[in-house]
């Protein structure tokens, strides 16, 4: 339906996120022009992105490391359409088992809190998430990074 020359749609948040699960993104509403007899106007085209990469080696061999995987825009939103708004990197613990300290003794790990809540998108389609340090490493123990 055309009002003033202008179509609107609205999308309704059917599931919203829980337990620091992502937030749906993109707009909630779209106002675009109305078509007009005679008009060249593309077809519509979301945003998309590649398929996960695999995922990249551990950063350490024990006492808890990092992997990661990545993804890139593949398809950039045309005429309307919405852009691709979610995570392009993913981090990822792993390798978590105590490292000993060498002379048999197992020292205490650096310990982190869990993951926060992830960010709202930004305008660049990036997202965050934060944890604190619990625990400094201590008597050989494997250290925060």
């Amino acid at each position: 339906l055309c009002v003033n020359d202008q179509k609107v749609r609205f999308r309704v948040e059917a599931n919203p996120a829980t337990n620091g699960g992502q937030p749906c993104c993109g707009p909630i509403k779209e106002t675009m022009p109305c078509e007009t007899i005679g008009s060249v106007r593309g077809v519509i085209q979301d945003g998309a992105a590649s398929p996960w990469s695999a995922w990249s080696d551990c950063t350490r061999p024990c006492g808890g490391g990092l992997r990661t995987r990545k993804r890139v825009i593949e398809v950039e939103a045309r005429n309307g359409g919405y852009p691709f708004c979610g995570a392009l990197k993913v981090l990822e613990p792993c390798n978590v088992e105590t490292c000993g300290t060498g002379d048999g003794k197992i020292g205490d790990n650096c310990a982190m809190s869990d993951w926060g809540d992830w960010s709202a998108c930004t305008e660049f389609n990036v997202q965050y998430r934060n944890r604190q340090i619990t625990q400094n490493a201590k008597a050989g123990g494997t250290p925060c990074e």
